[in-house]
């Protein structure tokens, strides 16, 4: 069942078409969010990676 990933918000009844919905939505929420994470990473990543060439720091791996 999907009700318990839904942050414990929705009632332990049989889910109805509104409950659905919101399931749904959030789910498309969760999806967009875990989409635009790698382009998150990459800018971060790039981010630092400059700043570090531009200081002349050395990574520490």
């Amino acid at each position: 069942m999907f009700l318990p990933c839904l942050d414990g918000d929705v009632a332990a009844a049989p889910p109805s078409s509104a409950g659905l919905r919101v399931a749904l939505e959030r789910l498309a929420v969760l999806n967009e969010r875990i989409a635009t994470q790698p382009d998150v990473r990459d800018r971060l990543e790039a981010a630092l990676r400059n700043r570090r060439y531009a200081t002349g720091a050395q990574a520490r791996e």
